[in-house]
């Protein structure tokens, strides 16, 4: 198929995908990125973006959002482990974690923290790669991240499930080779 008829269909089913979560765009590529989106959307309040990188969503610009890594990166004000967070129980609104848990080897450990600091909510994206995409991007837990695994591993952290949201793998993007496929999960510390 050609690389522009597949991007077309591709763009077309994530625009009904977006549709039907309420999502709206941020950028104006097509397709877009679901997960990058849904941290955007569901954020609310004084917020922590836990394993930001370089802040791909723009959440710390765009929304002030406190950028949390384990190494220094550009647009990082934070450097420590998402393991062991240097904030005070229920300091932030919401806690953000796209697409970084599965960089760590107990991501587990990670959620509970998030937890902790979070007072209304903990918004988690993962992709859902195969076993060899996670070991060529550096998937340090060395699994694939199921929607039960995650379930398990947030109620294992106190937080009450409000959504939980597969990205099917049509939203693989052609152009750039991004793995789209993977969950969206919004929880509620109790």
């Amino acid at each position: 198929m050609p690389q522009e008829t597949q991007t077309a269909r591709t763009g077309g089913r994530i625009a009904g995908a977006k549709a039907i979560l309420g999502i709206k765009p941020y950028r104006r590529t097509v397709p877009l990125h679901i997960r990058m989106e849904y941290q955007r959307v569901k954020l609310v309040g004084r917020a922590l973006n836990v394993g930001s990188d370089e802040d791909p969503c723009n959440l710390a610009k765009d929304f002030g959002a406190i950028n949390l890594d384990v190494e220094y990166h550009k647009n990082v004000h934070v450097v420590a482990d998402g393991k062991r967070l240097p904030f005070r129980d229920k300091s932030f609104d919401t806690v953000i974690m796209g697409d970084s848990i599965e960089h760590d080897r107990d991501p587990g450990a990670m959620i509970r923290d998030a937890a902790r600091v979070a007072r209304q909510r903990v918004v988690i994206t993962v992709p859902m790669d195969t076993r060899e995409d996670a070991e060529h991007y550096g998937h340090r837990s060395g699994m694939v991240i199921t929607a039960n695994v995650l379930l398990g591993w947030t109620i294992a952290a106190g937080l009450e499930t409000l959504e939980l949201f597969h990205v099917p793998y049509w939203a693989h993007d052609p152009a750039t080779g991004y793995v789209l496929q993977g969950h969206c999960y919004l929880g509620r510390p109790s």
